[in-house]
């Protein structure tokens, strides 16, 4: 594969990774209350983290996904997603490791019907997908690191 390809599958990555977001952040921003109860079920989040993380994370999540998806900043966005999904990784295994697994995690929230009902088990499938394409970008995306130009301005 030669490096545009490659940069090309790293746009890819970016696209998908930030339409996850996009549709994470806009599912929760409505149902937050629901979202928070199921934060407080994870009993090593702090109480009053787990309100700040309520208000603020589906909104961190749809200013990544604007940023992975127009290529702004893609790889400062990808780096920082990184730091999410590692986050998402922990809760999603601790829920797991005290049989809650099987329960909905909340984790997209309720813009798609059907990923509501999405596990702690299968939300870690999709947490490390994420993962990868996360690494896809960091690794590839030619752009510099705090690059403002989204990729469909640039030339080859």
């Amino acid at each position: 594969m030669s490096g545009w390809d490659r940069h090309r599958a790293a746009i890819g990555a970016g696209i998908i990774l930030g339409a996850i977001f996009i549709v994470s952040g806009l599912g929760k921003i409505p149902s937050q209350g629901d979202f928070l109860i199921i934060l407080l079920r994870i009993s090593f989040i702090p109480v009053v983290a787990a309100f700040i993380i309520a208000d603020a994370l589906p909104w961190v999540e749809l200013v990544a996904g604007l940023f992975l998806i127009t290529g702004v900043a893609a790889r400062l966005a990808a780096g920082f997603s990184t730091v999410l999904i590692a986050a998402f990784m922990a809760a999603n295994s601790w829920v797991i490791a005290h049989n809650m697994g099987q329960e909905p995690c909340g984790c997209l929230g309720g813009l798609v019907k059907p990923l509501e009902s999405l596990t702690s088990v299968s939300a870690l499938c999709l947490d490390i997908a994420m993962l990868a394409l996360a690494v896809l970008v960091l690794r590839y995306y030619r752009g510099g690191f705090l690059d403002p130009r989204p990729w469909f301005s640039r030339r080859g």
